[in-house]
């Protein structure tokens, strides 16, 4: 009778644990975004709980079983959550436990704390995946030179849909033919052409956002959506410029919110494949009838940089991702200057009484500052082939995060790293291995100049023509899963009012 009592003692213990994971905030969140999961995961506990309770009473054999299955479980899960776990071949400190991996979805300090807890290089598990985090561009830069041959960017799973792939993801060769178009396409006249689209949509944004603040009577509005549609109007322009014709923002975007392109994880969504499709069609119906000879935008650059541009589906499909890409770093970018520049009166203020000086640009400065802090998080590369980090040996198989967004914190680096200080870039030019907002190897992003832009322009209009309040705020927020950007606040909230002395 003892030991059924005791194989009893260790599924409870078990279920206990099991429990007290499921009960963390992350896995919480996860089963309330996914009722099939939470029904599954609730017929599979029931079923456990007839199966045992059946065993104890009728048949002692499978409850052994059971026990047994579920110990061994339990000893390999907590053997890999020793943070010392696989010192003796190599592995860097960390623990690869999943209570581990769902803290640090939801924890914005996790990777800053593990670094001070283990050093410049440390190990994680991202679910059931091992991944090795590094702190430092400098170290992250030579790491990609030293083993480009053995990293490989993960990719989104739409870039399967393209012919060639997606250009994060191409062969060399193919990268080096289609980036090298791409680039030459993103000009400096299709950026100046665009210019005043980008004020005039800012303009149309933010009174647009003052007239709802006014309508709201004192309850704040939340901008985010606002943004997003004012951007998308510069974006389209930018891209495909006399090209577009009435209705088509509205389509484009349509297949962007099918598509979801910074989300997809896996396998495409069949939705998410029928909106490249549908992209692919708009751009055949559009072309056919198009004169890029004096069109500056990115498409019309690239139709006469080659004249096979428009049949060229891997070009198709590269425009389509990264038109959302951009959309989604960007508009993270813009909702983020507007938390960050809201509690920097004294700056605004400084700013805006300030002679201009002709060798600088406060507000591209902000744009610089809210990148380090808010918009450049990490790079992801998959291990192909075993590599070395410091002292460690990292197997093929494994995930590398460089971690950006704690590198633009070290405070060897950077005074005051936690304040926003735009200023700082007046004071001191970083180089590469300080700050790189925009990627770290020949994968860097292609749309630099074009977030430049956009953001300065943003600045100014709302620096110079505008005042707001924040009503309302919360912590910073991000999706469910470990690759997800982290955004300002859902209950964030602003009150925005033209300046009495000035207007954009």
């Amino acid at each position: 009778m003892i030991e059924p009592l005791l194989e009893l003692a260790v599924l409870v213990v078990a279920a206990g644990r099991a429990a007290s994971v499921v009960a963390m905030p992350a896995a919480r969140r996860e089963l309330r975004e996914h009722p099939a999961l939470a029904a599954g995961l609730g017929v599979a506990v029931l079923a456990g709980v007839l199966v045992i309770t059946w065993s104890a009473t009728h048949a002692l054999v499978p409850l052994r079983v059971i026990t047994i299955v579920v110990a061994v479980a339990w000893l390999v899960l907590a053997i890999r959550a020793r943070p010392d776990h696989g010192r003796r071949r190599g592995r860097p400190p960390g623990a690869l436990a999943l209570r581990t991996s769902l803290a640090a979805i939801v924890d914005g300090d996790f990777y800053a704390t593990a670094f001070r807890r283990y050093g410049p290089v440390f190990k994680m598990a991202q679910f059931h995946r091992p991944v090795v985090c590094v702190l430092g561009l400098g170290a992250g830069r030579a790491l990609l030179r030293r083993y480009g041959d053995a990293l490989r960017p993960p990719p989104v799973p739409l870039s399967t849909e393209v012919p060639r792939g997606f250009l994060r993801y191409m062969a060399p060769a193919d990268h080096a033919r289609y980036a090298k178009l791409f680039r030459a396409a993103v000009s400096e006249a299709a950026l100046r052409a665009i210019e005043p689209c980008a004020v005039a949509e800012t303009t149309r944004t933010l009174v647009r956002l003052t007239e709802d603040s006014h309508a709201a009577n004192g309850g704040g509005v939340c901008p985010h959506d606002a943004i997003a549609a004012g951007l998308h109007g510069i974006l389209l322009r930018l891209y495909f410029g006399a090209m577009l014709q009435p209705g088509d923002v509205a389509t484009i975007a349509g297949f962007g919110r099918d598509a979801d392109v910074g989300d997809a994880v896996g396998r495409p969504a069949a939705r998410a494949v029928r909106a490249l499709r549908g992209f692919e069609a708009w751009l055949r119906a559009r072309s056919a009838a198009y004169d890029a000879s004096s069109d500056p935008s990115i498409w019309g650059s690239l139709v006469r940089l080659d004249a096979a541009t428009a049949r060229d589906r891997t070009v198709a499909g590269n425009l389509f991702i990264l038109l959302q890409a951009s959309a989604h770093s960007i508009g993270g970018m813009l909702r983020w200057m507007l938390v960050l520049l809201g509690g920097a009166t004294a700056w605004r203020d400084r700013v805006r009484t300030a002679a201009p000086a002709a060798d600088d640009d406060p507000y591209a400065r902000a744009v610089l500052e809210t990148l380090r802090l808010a918009q450049s998080e990490y790079v992801y590369r998959e291990v192909t082939a075993p590599i070395s980090i410091a002292d460690f040996t990292i197997p093929r198989g494994w995930l590398l995060r460089i971690c950006v967004a704690e590198s633009h914190r070290l405070p060897s680096v950077f005074d005051r790293p936690d304040a926003f200080d735009p200023d700082r870039h007046r004071a001191r030019q970083y180089g590469v291995d300080d700050l790189s907002p925009f990627g770290l190897d020949l994968h860097a992003c292609l749309g630099a100049r074009m977030t430049l832009l956009v953001g300065r322009t943003f600045a100014r209009q709302l620096v110079e023509g505008f005042e707001w309040d924040v009503l309302a705020n919360g912590p910073k927020e991000r999706a469910n899963r470990h690759w997800h950007h982290w955004e300002p606040s859902a209950r964030f909230r602003i009150a925005l009012r033209r300046r009495e002395d000035g207007s954009p």
